[in-house]
């Protein structure tokens, strides 16, 4: 592992070594830290970036980050600082004499992108990174969205940077948190601390922190780091052809995922709260945004591969929030835009829209109750859907939920403006439980009489072991459906006909919940009748034993799938390639073209 030196210039900066250790954990006040510290910083800053050689002459030297599941540590007193490297995201973090340097997971730091630092057990640092543009970090849960930011804007980490300070309340009490939020390369760092609500000053140890950072790679781009990272979901629509969104960018592929452009809507938030989704071929893609201010949804849509797009917003009847919605289209005309509407904890109602002009314009069809059942035959709930033709349309739930006690399937015929349950009779031999229809049902070819629907059977006791996915299919266009076959437990599903599927099962390792999961392809092309397991070969088996995980799977031929895994540390994700229809895989160098080619209309 490399080493580097620390400069002189960051002892005369007043760092924190030997036996002043301790005196120096203290804080000094905002305005003796802007301006005039600011100049010293960013000096000593600027010297640690861009010194070629790493340092000078008679400089401490650093000790390597040790094993996983170990504290890298320097020894109090001895002026020495860990050097944590991070190859992945192309950084280099010089911890302070006497602090601890934990992972997140346990894991190496140069694996992972979320790194703790703790002083003595009294002062605690937290140091996180992700791909992608500010916010995806910075107010990551429901409570932290707001950060009031000081005066003062400084440089550091080789690129501006805002230092915020953010008073939070939760039940548990009142605290204050400085944050450090810089943008590099297509990365976003954040590195934070803690502080008593009554503290108005900025900690020096956490000016001691910033100024041990240091780019390796400060001239290296998102894509030529090897870290594809962004990805959060593909839809491949040939064995070249393909979209993919990745935290408010929309990308689309020519060469079967190996090379990425960016087609995102100009007028697209750079960190949108949600986004929702349809890619219906190659040219034609829809995106449904939510939009705060005016309580009102916005769908992008284009005809054109992502070259240009339009825009349209609906307008909706109610004035509340939006908590979410979906998407659906049965040809490049007509489609629906299900809306999920600020609901209380026992409700979950929805409100349908549907378009004939591509998503220039969209009308009502159906809304549901916002407490209590919905009317008879009305819309029943919100939740995923899908139609086969212009009129007949499925839409599924959760059985067993406060809003809908009996049925986890419904079906319409006029459209989406009424619509009536379905049975799904269970196989015999099952405990008991209930269903859960988390994906609606496919049919081949597009609008065809022959489809698929998985369902997840959840026991009565919730024992892990006990889940099952249950494969109903259909012969006469969804109107009635039978139980074909089955497989414990649940996970990604892709079918490419009403009968050929393939389905991967995660398999935790005997030897403990914290090892690594495995897994298994089951693929068959009867419907479940008969199933081949294909054990994880090539680039997928390393990557399940580095503890990365199968979060989609999406096959368009009998040979041609991909697979989309997420990393051990949650920070990224990697993309794996078949064309022998699952028996080996390899992994994708992903490039991604950063600099948008699209226009709006």
């Amino acid at each position: 592992m490399e080493q580097w030196q620390v400069p002189p210039s960051y002892r005369a900066a007043g760092s924190v070594s030997g036996a002043d250790a301790a005196k120096a954990r203290g804080a000094r006040p905002l305005k003796e830290f802007f301006p005039a510290g600011f100049a010293v910083l960013t000096a000593v800053l600027l010297g640690l970036l861009f010194q070629a050689g790493c340092g000078s002459p008679g400089a401490a030297k650093t000790e390597p980050v040790a094993p996983a599941g170990q504290e890298a540590t320097a020894p109090a007193g001895s002026g020495e600082k860990t050097a944590v490297v991070n190859e992945k995201y192309g950084f280099q973090l010089a911890v302070p004499a006497g602090w601890q340097v934990k992972t997140r997971d346990g894991r190496e730091a140069s694996a992972t992108a979320d790194l703790f630092l703790t002083y003595g057990g009294e002062h605690h640092v937290e140091v996180r990174v992700a791909a992608g543009e500010h916010g995806g970090i910075v107010g990551h849960d429901p409570n932290s969205r707001i950060l009031r930011a000081t005066k003062e804007q400084f440089t550091t980490l080789g690129g501006e940077g805002m230092l915020y300070r953010h008073v939070k309340t939760t039940a548990a009490g009142t605290r204050t948190e400085y944050h450090f939020v810089a943008a590099k390369n297509g990365f976003t760092f954040d590195i934070a601390t803690e502080v008593p609500e009554d503290q108005e000053t900025l900690p020096v140890y956490f000016q001691d922190i910033l100024s041990g950072w240091r780019w390796r790679a400060p001239d290296t781009s998102l894509a030529a780091l090897g870290t594809p990272g962004e990805l959060v979901s593909i839809v491949m629509i040939s064995e070249t052809q393909g979209w993919a969104l990745a935290k408010g960018t929309v990308l689309r592929t020519e060469d079967g995922g190996e090379h990425w452009e960016a087609v995102t809507p100009p007028g697209l938030p750079s960190n949108p709260w949600g986004i929702e989704s349809k890619f219906y071929d190659a040219d034609h893609a829809w995106l449904a945004v939510r939009n705060d201010n005016e309580k009102s949804v916005v769908v992008f849509h284009t005809a054109d591969g992502g070259r240009t797009w339009g825009e349209s917003a609906v307008h909706r009847g109610s004035n509340g929030l939006v908590y979410g919605g979906k998407l659906d289209f049965v040809d490049p005309d007509r489609g629906w835009l299900m809306i999920e509407p600020e609901h209380g904890m026992s409700s979950r109602p929805g409100e349908l829209y549907q378009t004939a002009d591509g998503g220039e314009h969209w009308s009502e069809v159906a809304k549901g109750a916002t407490t209590g059942s919905a009317p008879e035959n009305g819309l029943p709930f919100s939740g995923p859907f899908s139609f086969r033709n212009v009129l007949t349309g499925w839409l599924g739930g959760r059985q067993g939920a406060a809003f809908d006690p009996d049925h986890p399937l419904y079906m319409t015929e006029d459209g989406g403006c009424t619509w009536r349950p379905q049975d799904l009779p269970l196989p015999s031999g099952l405990p008991g439980g209930k269903l859960n229809v988390n994906t609606p049902p496919e049919f081949f070819p597009a609008g065809g009489q022959d489809g698929v629907l998985p369902v997840v059977f959840v026991p009565d006791s919730y024992k892990v072991s006990d889940y099952a996915t249950l494969f109903y299919t259909t012969a006469d266009g969804g109107r009635t459906w039978q139980c074909q076959a089955s497989l414990p437990g649940t996970g990604p599903f892709s079918p490419i006909t009403a009968v050929n599927w393939w389905v991967w099962r995660e398999e935790s390792d005997a030897s403990g919940l914290a090892a690594p999961a495995r897994g298994k392809l089951y693929h068959t092309t009867d419907g479940g009748v008969n199933w081949t397991v294909l054990e994880p070969a090539g680039d997928l088996s390393g990557a399940l034993e580095k503890g990365e995980r199968v979060q989609q799977l999406d096959f368009v031929t009998g040979k041609a799938g991909w697979l989309l895994l997420a990393t051990a540390d949650g920070q990224g994700t990697e993309l794996l390639q078949t064309t022998d229809g699952g028996s080996t895989w390899t992994l994708v160098q992903v490039t991604i073209d950063p600099v948008p080619k699209t226009n709006t209309r």
